[in-house]
C-alpha cells in the first residue's frame, strides 16, 4: 500500500497536541472526512478520464476509517471479483490504467484458450459486427452466448439452410483472427482476436489523492479541533 505526502504535516501535528487525550479521535475524524473527499475526486477523475466507465468501475474506490485507537485511513481500489468484473477483481483491471502496462486475461478469454479456439498470444475485443451495452462493451452473458454457440457449432455439421444463429472461427490462411456470427446466408465479425493490449496510465490515483490531502486535511483538522474544544 502507498502512502502520500502531507505539506504541513509538522504544524497540524502542533495543533493537535493542544487536545491531549482527545488528539487521537481529531487527527481520525479529520482523516476520515478526508480519505472520502479523495473518494468522490477519484470518482470523477475516472468519469472524465475513462469513456463511459460503468458502475463496477466507479464503485470500486473503498475508504478504510480511521479509529481514535488506530488513526491511519486508506483509500483504495477492491480487489474482491463482484459482479460486472467479466471474472476481474477490480484492483487488476485498474492496474494497467494506473501503472501502465499489460492487462489481465478475461475469464472469457481464458475458456477460449482452454477451448482451443483462443491463441496463447491472443485477446478478444469487439469486431464491428458486436453487440454493445450503454458503456460500449460486450457484457459478460453476450460472451457466453457466443462462445456456447461456437463450441455448439464446432460439434455439429453446419446447416446452409437453417436460419438459426451459428457462430464460427474467422481465419486468415491458418491464422484464427476472430469469431463470426452466420444467420442463413448473412455473417459478420463479431469479437476480433488482437496482440496483447498495453496500456499508457490513464488514471493519476496517487496524485488525485495527494492533491485532495493537502489541500483539505489541514481544514479538516482545524474543523475536528474546533469540535473538540
Amino acid at each position: 500500500m502507498s502512502s502520500v505526502k502531507i505539506d504541513g504535516i509538522a504544524e497540524l501535528m502542533q495543533e493537535l497536541e493542544s487536545l491531549g487525550s482527545k488528539a487521537n479521535q481529531a487527527m481520525a475524524d479529520a482523516l476520515n472526512h478526508t480519505a472520502n473527499q479523495a473518494r468522490i475526486a477519484l470518482r470523477q477523475s475516472m468519469s472524465d478520464s475513462f469513456t463511459n466507465p460503468t458502475n463496477f468501475t466507479l464503485n470500486a474506490i473503498r475508504v478504510i476509517n480511521a479509529k481514535k485507537a488506530d488513526p491511519e485511513s486508506a483509500v483504495f481500489v477492491k480487489d474482491d471479483k463482484g459482479k460486472g468484473g467479466q471474472g476481474f477483481a477490480a484492483a487488476e483491471w485498474f492496474a494497467p490504467q494506473v501503472f501502465g502496462g499489460e492487462r489481465f486475461s478475461k475469464k472469457s478469454e481464458i475458456g477460449l484458450r482452454k477451448a482451443g479456439i483462443l491463441p496463447a498470444d491472443m485477446y478478444i475485443v469487439p469486431a464491428a459486427g458486436a453487440k454493445l451495452d450503454r458503456f460500449g462493451n460486450m457484457n459478460g452473458r453476450y460472451v457466453k452466448k457466443i462462445m456456447d454457440g461456437l463450441i455448439k457449432s464446432r460439434s455439429q455439421k453446419p446447416d446452409p439452410k437453417s436460419k438459426d444463429v451459428v457462430y464460427f472461427v474467422i481465419r486468415k490462411g491458418t491464422r484464427p483472427i476472430g469469431i463470426g456470427e452466420r444467420v442463413g446466408k448473412s455473417s459478420k465479425m463479431v469479437i476480433a482476436f488482437v496482440r496483447k493490449p498495453n496500456y499508457a496510465p490513464r488514471l493519476d490515483f496517487f496524485g488525485v489523492v495527494s492533491e485532495v490531502a493537502n489541500q483539505n486535511l489541514e481544514n479538516n483538522l482545524d474543523l475536528a479541533i474546533s469540535k473538540m474544544l
